[in-house]
């Protein structure tokens, strides 16, 4: 696994005001980086524990609580407490419970937004918000609690405010080897047991990891499909800001920033429908038309017990816009049916998986690289109706 270090960028050298268009920058350039003197703390210097405490006094919150400081979604090693004590909650953190503050909306549909959420901790604050922001979420964790690593289909800002955290990304170009079960990774605690992972995990040495630690006022922007992992190096509270970076129609309700973007959900459908509709036919015609449209098909038989789909482009188009060093592009996509529809999560990372992967969970889809390509980098693929319906969306840039 090559290592680098996260870009920082000091506001104050270099001159810089947050504004609309230095964001959309960030956006365009779609690489992660440290906003260094943001002069955002204010008064958060002296939020301790019991100072905390006592401008959330009136607070129940909606926690995570748990016996391992190595969160995992996947396997839930965790479990969800309501109505929790604010007070109760940050005395147990600051003692080194496993316990996990992700805040949600005033009510269940809600956005979180924190300086509606929080007034008493927002006026200590002078936070920067996008024009478009989605939410605003304030986290709080125990020394040592690391988080799955994961993506977001949302732009991101992460400001620290009180204590350090440990941060680990990856781009999306290295999806194929992440070992993706849906949005989330099987690689638990990359940053507290790296070596384990790299055993167990081999593709991971394939991977370039993004490291760096944050410290207070420092504000990391994380792009959206950017895969990330956290680890609280001390007692840690920050905020999240989510924020929107297509056109509105492009999304649809979404309280976590991490639903598909709606074309997508659209692909998907029609991909499906196409499969569906050709096993209909007899596999010598299923074989005729799936090479007639392009595309070559095996296992497409009723005989066939895993009832799996595995289909290749036979077409090739110049695509520079979505692999910059490639001329060409091979698409292959395996695909899982299951009583006529897609088996597996709600996202499409890992659920149409390339032929050279170990595992068949879900589904994703890979270039002829074996390289997952995530939504951002899927505009143009050379597939027939399902994924021209994508080619709305941006492409993903090279690492510098």
């Amino acid at each position: 696994m090559k290592s680098v270090r996260i870009r920082r960028i000091n506001l104050q050298q270099k001159q810089i005001n947050i504004n609309d268009e230095f964001i959309s920058s960030l956006v365009e350039e779609g690489q992660p980086v440290i906003l260094e003197n943001t002069e955002n703390l204010d008064m958060t210097e002296n939020w301790t524990v019991e100072r905390l405490c006592e401008k959330m006094k009136d607070c129940n919150l909606s926690i995570h609580k748990g016996g391992n400081l190595t969160l995992d979604f996947r396997t839930k090693n965790f479990e969800y407490a309501n109505k929790y004590p604010a007070a109760d909650f940050l005395r147990e953190v600051a003692s080194g419970k496993v316990r996990y503050l992700r805040s949600t909306g005033a009510r269940r549909k809600d956005l979180p937004d924190f300086e509606k959420d929080y007034p008493s901790l927002s006026s200590d604050l002078n936070l920067f918000k996008p024009e478009r922001t989605h939410s605003q979420i304030l986290r709080i964790s125990p020394k040592d609690l690391e988080i799955w690593l994961h993506y977001d289909t949302l732009d991101n800002f992460l400001t620290q405010t009180v204590g350090e955290k440990e941060v680990l990304l990856f781009n999306p170009k290295d999806a194929a080897n992440l070992y993706l079960d849906g949005d989330k990774s099987e690689c638990i605690g990359l940053i507290s047991n790296l070596k384990e992972n790299l055993e167990r995990f081999p593709k991971l040495f394939q991977t370039t990891a993004f490291r760096e630690v944050l410290k207070p006022g420092d504000v990391l922007f994380i792009p959206a499909l950017w895969f990330h992992c956290t680890k609280a190096n001390n007692f840690s509270v920050s905020i999240n800001t989510f924020f929107k970076s297509l056109p509105d129609k492009m999304y649809g309700k979404d309280l976590y920033g991490n639903r598909d973007p709606l074309p997508v959900e659209d692909a998907a459908k029609h991909l499906q429908k196409a499969i569906i509709a050709l096993k209909q036919l007899p596999p010598t015609y299923q074989h005729f038309y799936f090479h007639k449209l392009g595309i070559s098909a095996a296992c497409l038989s009723d005989n066939n017990n895993s009832n799996q789909v595995f289909i290749t482009s036979a077409n090739q188009r110049k695509s520079s816009s979505l692999l910059h060093s490639l001329s060409t592009v091979t698409v292959g996509i395996h695909l899982q049916i299951e009583s006529g529809a897609f088996r597996g999560g709600r996202s499409l990372f890992g659920r149409i998986r390339g032929p050279n992967t170990e595992r068949s969970s879900s589904i994703s889809y890979s270039s002829s690289t074996s390289a997952l390509l995530p939504v951002r980098q899927s505009a143009r693929l050379p597939l027939a109706a399902p994924f021209s319906l994508l080619a709305d969306l941006p492409t993903l840039r090279d690492n510098p």
